[in-house]
């Protein structure tokens, strides 16, 4: 197996954004798309970090998700809009439905928009820890191919559709909770990259079986967490995500060019003055934290705060470092479109 490699982050982030450029994608857009995907991987969030990049390629290649789309604002409200994505990458749509979202809860104090004609939005986390960083609170969910059976069925029939939360923290990192229904597909499909074995309780093969094997479960179906609870968690986001916004559901969630997303943005000032809602949040943060930890457990870390330490640390230190199941295919695409990722080692 080949070696991790070591890349400045800065080579990192120019390398993904000159290659969504060549791909077709406005130096604006492959810009923020590039900082999307390295903002997720320093932050530990492999998955759905810069491997999407040379997964999301072919598609973009050859049409089939717009490189160019015409986002158009729909239906807008004083606190409301509607975005159409025109099918293009999704955190084009995304990124202009919070910004008016964060304009909207700027002026009215609350800020929703529904995203349809949409592709992957990249990471959900990416969207709510922007607002928590400017003092809102978040939240942002959105759907995915059929992959999950309700509970007591049989078959492929919800997508593992995600859940983001954002709530600011002072000057702390923000709170950031995301999470999605069941065990995530891109780290099966990681999984099934390195031959490594599944976690228990994640897969189900096409057999209806439980399986370790990432192989098996690509073919099979995943598991909901805690059966009832991810089945119900499943449904909701596909309602907000996708039937509320006129995106496909059922057979068609998650099918490229037909996701949806749903976002809402919150001033915590329509309920009390801010600075007492950032002493009340760090208050109870403090709390929590002073727990009684485990044998072994040096800190309580709350949701969002182990990643952002990471991330920080990572840009302190300029570099960080890629699995070759991660570089291999960023080489293999650089080399596609006459480019290079430079390597530190």
């Amino acid at each position: 197996m080949a070696e991790d490699r070591v890349v400045a982050i800065d080579e990192l982030e120019r390398f993904c954004a000159d290659a969504f450029s060549a791909l077709g994608v406005t130096a604006s857009n492959a810009r923020m798309l590039a900082g999307v995907l390295v903002e997720a991987e320093l932050r530990d969030h492999a998955s759905h970090g810069v491997r999407l990049l040379p997964y999301y390629a072919p598609a973009v290649r050859n049409g089939e998700v717009k490189a160019r789309p015409k986002t158009r604002m729909l239906r807008e409200s004083p606190v409301s809009v509607l975005v159409d994505a025109d099918r293009g990458l999704g955190p084009v749509a995304c990124t202009r439905a919070l910004d008016r979202c964060l304009i909207k809860a700027g002026t009215s104090g609350i800020g929703m928009a529904g995203v349809y004609n949409s592709n992957h939005l990249f990471i959900p986390a990416h969207y709510v820890l922007r607002a928590a960083r400017e003092g809102y609170i978040a939240l942002c969910t959105s759907v995915a191919m059929p992959i999950m059976p309700p509970t007591g069925g049989i078959g492929r029939v919800l997508g593992n559709n995600p859940w983001a939360f954002g709530i600011p923290v002072g000057e702390s990192d923000p709170i950031v909770l995301d999470i999605a229904p069941s065990a995530s597909f891109a780290k099966i499909r990681m999984h099934a990259a390195s031959n490594e074995p599944l976690p228990e309780g994640w897969a189900l093969d096409e057999d209806g079986q439980p399986t370790v094997d990432a192989a098996a479960a690509l073919a099979g179906t995943l598991v909901p967490l805690g059966e009832h609870k991810g089945y119900g968690l499943a449904m909701v986001s596909e309602l907000l995500a996708a039937v509320l916004t006129g995106a496909g559901y059922g057979p068609e969630s998650g099918m490229s060019g037909q996701v949806g997303h749903f976002l809402l943005v919150l001033e915590p000032s329509l309920f009390m003055a801010r600075p007492d809602f950032e002493q009340r949040v760090e208050d109870y943060v403090g709390k929590i934290k002073a727990t009684p930890r485990q044998p072994g457990v040096a800190e309580i870390f709350y949701p969002g705060e182990r990643a952002g330490r990471l991330e920080r640390e990572a840009r302190a230190r300029g570099t960080h470092t890629l699995p070759s199941i991660v570089w291999e295919p960023l080489q293999q695409l650089g080399a596609e479109l006459g480019m290079e990722l430079a390597f530190r080692s």
